[in-house]
């Protein structure tokens, strides 16, 4: 009986089934988020997991640790299917919340439970979340941190909104100030955040590179390496998260002209990028890209120009 407590098999299945569902009608639908009507269909598209999590997960009448399982696994996969991870953490957050309702719970219960979001601060905040990520997606990094700022202002900051605040300070240069925000976040590693939570990893990463940038190179390998070290406990190898922190720690051994494990790095990560995401995707592109400067700098112009030609958007 102890052992069918903690079998969470079934569990585990079915959470990544629901999360490639709805992976596939949110990211698909990226390129109109912020509109209206993309904001109508992904709450659609909310309320039918919700109904199918009804449906299929609660008559398996989840036990904590199970319940645990499920929410963990279902993230992951999102993320690894590429949802934004407010994005992820917010549906996980929804749904986990809807199956600790009573059981007996009815569509009445789910509108109990989005209630909060119809708060005013509740709807101003998830505004400056859409414009922080839209502006950060397309490079206006001083935009996304004016917007994140106001966020952390108006509500108590949570990890993954942090996350976001150092990663655009950090493409802005702000190093000390990213820096600061990762250790924010880390120092509350253990407490009220496992290592296992998304946010742990991502701060790293930003750490790490904030302290290559700051002259505290050692520092920052050893924050880059146990990045990598917390996403390969719950990922699986081909993970293009795993390939994408892999890519900063051989952003790291550039910076350091340790060209030949840069090289081992930057390849694994290409190649994973390249099966899981395509070719053409701007993180393949990214890593094409690490690539082609990898081989400008330590004087391999054969391989820069081999690379280079696989570029969407060759550079002049």
């Amino acid at each position: 009986m102890l052992l069918e407590w903690f079998n969470a098999r079934e569990v585990t299945e079915a959470a990544t089934v629901l999360a490639d569902q709805f992976a596939q009608q949110t990211v698909s639908g990226s390129a109109t988020r912020g509109t209206k009507a993309a904001q109508r269909e992904q709450g659609k598209v909310l309320q039918e997991l919700l109904r199918r999590t009804d449906r299929e997960i609660r008559p398996l009448r989840l036990n904590l640790y199970k319940r645990a399982k499920f929410a963990n696994t279902f993230k992951w996969r999102l993320l690894e299917r590429g949802v934004q991870e407010e994005i992820a953490d917010d549906t996980t957050r929804t749904l986990v919340l809807n199956l600790s309702l009573n059981q007996a719970g009815s569509a009445q219960g789910h509108n109990s439970a989005a209630a909060p979001t119809d708060r005013p601060d509740s709807s101003k905040a998830k505004h400056l979340l859409a414009l922080g990520h839209e502006s950060y997606a397309r490079g206006a990094y001083a935009e996304a941190v004016t917007y994140y700022h106001e966020l952390v202002g108006i509500k108590p900051p949570r990890a993954d909104t942090l996350n976001n605040l150092g990663a655009a300070l950090c493409k802005l240069g702000r190093y000390q100030e990213a820096a600061d925000i990762s250790r924010q976040i880390l120092a509350l590693r253990g407490k009220t955040i496992p290592d296992t939570h998304p946010s742990i990893a991502a701060s790293l990463q930003t750490l790490g590179r904030c302290e290559d940038k700051l002259g505290d190179t050692a520092s920052g390998r050893r924050s880059l390496e146990e990045s990598i070290a917390l996403r390969r406990k719950v990922l699986p190898p081909d993970s293009w998260l795993i390939a994408s922190s892999e890519g900063f720690l051989a952003d790291h051994f550039i910076f350091v002209k340790q060209y030949g494990k840069a090289e081992t790095l930057s390849l694994d990560a290409y190649g994973i990028m390249t099966k899981a995401l395509g070719p053409q995707h701007p993180k393949t592109q990214v890593a094409v890209s690490r690539l082609v400067g990898l081989y400008e700098a330590s004087g391999r112009p054969d391989k820069a120009a081999e690379f280079k030609a696989k570029l969407t958007a060759p550079p002049a």
